[in-house]
């Protein structure tokens, strides 16, 4: 039944018995007769708004199950529809206790709420479904109060909605707390501010929560994620989340639960330093987190300038650059808690006091295969810094252009590259180049104190310096730590204290330095046996290539034995494939063929190529390695296709250019 409610019909409706379900209203008074005679009606209802200004504090409160749905007229957008609360309270209550399902759609709601703590707009059922799509959430300067409030039910959906502010005033974004989860898509919330406050703020006592395709940008608040706030279980995925600050944890994305934080642009968000020492200035996670392919770009806190994780965490794909820690720890990366992995990361430009690229200080951390490029500590570990007992395992990075810069801070400082401490510390395949550590600080590449038992091994260290041991520099603080080094390249790296390229002080129980390839070595060494004092020959160091050519003395020079040794080097090659293992992160190969020559005859046809590019454009798994396939390997594949019909060789360099055509 189609019924326009008037004022002065609302009389007539009661006398005939009629039980309205399609309510058209034109005017402030209307809509509010609507809200009133559709709590009690025992029907489900729709409320149709006209295009009109609509000011009051519109109320609705039913302990009927039926529920209520409030949208605009056909053919009336958004903005034709205004619904602005006048400065005296929330421009529109609609609660239930009846589990009832409440749903609006089409309107804009003004932030004019007399408080912050006010919502233009606040929903709230015991047991029923929220869903709000397509609506606006707008404020100007001097308005107090929220945009969207979602005070209970079972779950929620907001989607396709803005909440905006022209200047700041006062009041949060979006605040949802449901007991099943919540949904917030492709929605923008932009320039809101609180004392405590947040872009998105969404909580879920079970269920799983989704914030997912939002734009969250300059929102301001006091409590942690000044952007993005998410507690219990959920997903942020492909946000762009820019410009917002929190006076807490978390300046532009907050997780504390058991969360996938995955695909977000997080970009100058910061946490205010003046509520004391705050993390994650892109994003904060507490709790089992994985952070995958996020693009984390100029964010800045006390620590963990861009990510800041505590817990169990898997960090993982991401692009990290140009975060700031201001004076702490981790201007990339910082992780702690029990269990990490931080693992195929690009850690750039970075900078912190200690950990200018990654801090990581948990109980069992593993950094593995990340390339840390080109940042900045004050005092130690200019890319990578690791602290704390319990097993620490840094293997397969690029750990290159690192720097600390404070000179001679003291026993302990330093490692340009590397700066790590535990009870059981593995480096390994990692391929430490350019690193520097300013005069007087130990470790141009690398500082490790181990405290019971080190194994660095099939390492290449080169082209570092520092003060004592400008490659590495391992402190033996004790009497009971064992200290292994095993197959390395340790050469052509400067120091303006002992040990150009290795200094070993103190003597733990067991010391052993076998089967490297190292110039300058200084330390009380009781085994050493098998190294070589040779130019390694790398492939083209100036260019970056530190393969190594044919007929390098690091080929087959090494210790199949040696406690650590990898199974594939930094390449993913197999390791001992002449029967020895080779000095170094890099297995020398020229045997290898491109993973497009499925036939492996060192031609790639058109339609192995077109097999190869048709799995990387559709993201699918190769038969051999690497996986994901890598963009430049597709490129060359289709080069050597192209050129002496699809001939190639292998030249022993850096994949995928080791790869050259066979020309005619």
């Amino acid at each position: 039944m189609r019924l326009g409610i008037r004022l002065g019909a609302m009389a007539l409706l009661g006398s005939m018995g009629v039980r309205a379900a399609d309510y058209h209203v034109t005017s402030s008074e209307t809509l509010q007769a609507a809200l009133t005679q559709a709590a009690s009606n025992g029907t489900a209802d729709t409320i149709h708004v006209a295009k009109g200004y609509y000011r009051g504090n519109f109320n609705y409160q039913s302990d009927q199950p039926q529920g209520l749905t409030l949208v605009a007229e056909a053919g009336v957008t958004k903005e034709d529809v205004v619904i602005d609360g006048a400065g005296t309270g929330r421009a529109m209550n609609l609660t239930s206790a009846g589990a009832a399902d409440l749903n609006v759609a089409d309107l804009t709601f003004i932030r004019d709420c007399g408080g912050m703590d006010n919502a233009a707009l606040r929903l709230s059922t015991v047991g029923g479904k929220v869903t709000v799509q397509r609506c606006q959430f707008l404020g100007s300067t001097n308005q107090l109060g929220m945009g969207l409030e979602i005070a209970a039910g079972r779950d929620a959906i907001v989607r396709d909605c803005t909440v905006r502010r022209t200047d700041y005033a006062g009041g949060g974004g979006m605040s949802i707390s449901v007991t099943d989860g919540a949904r917030v898509e492709n929605s923008v919330v932009a320039g809101t501010v609180k004392n405590g406050g947040w872009g998105i703020r969404a909580s879920s006592a079970a269920g799983q929560s989704w914030i997912a395709g939002n734009s969250v940008s300059t929102n301001h608040g006091g409590y942690a994620g000044g952007g993005i706030y998410l507690a219990g279980t959920g997903v942020v995925s492909n946000n762009v989340v820019v410009g917002n600050r929190g006076a807490g944890n978390g300046g532009g994305i907050y997780v504390e639960g058991t969360v996938t934080i995955a695909g977000n642009h997080v970009a100058g968000n910061s946490s205010a330093v003046a509520y004391g020492y705050l993390s994650g200035g892109g994003i904060y996670a507490g709790g089992t987190v994985v952070i995958s392919n996020n693009v984390v770009l100029g964010n800045a806190a006390d620590s963990g300038g861009g990510i800041s994780a505590t817990g169990q965490a898997t960090i993982v794909d991401n692009t990290v650059m140009t975060n700031v820690s201001g004076g702490q720890l981790g201007g990339g990366i910082y992780a702690d808690g029990t269990e990490v992995f931080i693992g195929r990361n690009l850690v750039t430009g970075n900078s912190a006091a200690s950990g200018g690229g990654v801090y990581a200080s948990a109980s069992q951390v593993t950094v593995s295969d990340n390339r840390v490029i080109g940042n900045t500590a004050l005092f130690k570990g200019g890319g990578i810094c690791c602290e704390g007992g319990g097993t620490k395992s840094i293997g397969g990075n690029r750990v290159m252009r690192n720097h600390v810069t404070q000179p001679e801070v003291g026993y302990g400082y330093g490692g340009g590259g590397i700066n790590a401490e535990a009870g059981t510390l593995r480096v390994f395949n990692n391929l430490v180049v350019a690193n520097n550590a300013a005069s007087g600080n130990f470790g141009g590449g690398a500082w490790l104190k181990p405290g019971e038992r080190l194994e660095l091994v099939s390492n290449t260290v080169t082209g570092n310096a520092g003060g004592a041991g400008g490659g590495v520099a391992i402190a033996l603080g004790g009497v009971s730590e064992v200290a292994l080094v095993h197959n390395n390249i340790i050469w052509g790296n400067a120091a303006t204290g002992d040990g150009a390229d290795v200094h070993l002080g103190g003597t733990g129980q067991h010391r052993e330095c076998r089967f490297n390839l190292v110039h300058g070595i200084y330390g009380t060494w009781e085994v050493l046996g098998g190294n070589l004092d040779i130019d390694p020959r790398f492939f083209d160091p100036v260019a970056g290539d530190y393969h190594l050519r044919f007929g390098s003395p690091g080929i087959d020079a090494g210790f199949n034995e040696a406690p650590g040794l990898p199974a594939t080097d930094l390449d993913g090659l197999a390791r001992t494939a002449n029967g020895l293992v080779d000095l170094g992160c890099y297995e020398f190969s020229d045997t290898e063929k491109h993973p497009a020559d499925t036939d492996g005859n060192w031609t790639i046809s058109e339609v192995e190529y077109s097999a190869y590019a048709a799995a990387w454009r559709n993201r699918q798994p190769w038969s051999s390695g690497p996986n994901p396939i890598p963009a430049d390997y597709v490129t060359r594949a289709g080069y050597l296709m192209e050129t002496g019909s699809g001939a190639y060789r292998h030249d022993g360099s850096s994949r995928p250019t080791c790869w050259k055509p066979v020309l005619p």
